[in-house]
């Protein structure tokens, strides 16, 4: 006896194809023979704006840092910097 769930199994979602959702495996996974789990939905918290507010205080206070740090670049040379290190 099938079951249907709300949301669709972790494969699916992650190939963004159209699940089933039946228990204990839907047809996509049974048809291509994939592990078929069907994780807890997660909640997304909303962005409000005291937490954008947040977020944009603390980028503020990571570009003062680094004008501190090193007073005789730009924001844009200095990620330049970071970009050609990490790239080496």
């Amino acid at each position: 006896m099938s079951v249907n769930i709300e949301q669709a199994c972790d494969s699916c979602r992650k190939r963004k194809l159209k699940c089933s959702k039946e228990l204990p495996r839907c047809s996509k996974c049974i048809a291509h023979k994939w592990d078929c789990v069907y994780s807890p939905k997660t909640i997304r918290s909303p962005l409000t704006r005291s937490h954008l507010t947040q977020v944009e205080n603390e980028l503020q206070q990571i570009q003062n840092v680094l004008q501190y740090l090193i007073p005789d670049k730009s924001l844009e040379d200095i990620i330049k910097i970071v970009q050609h290190a990490q790239s080496s």
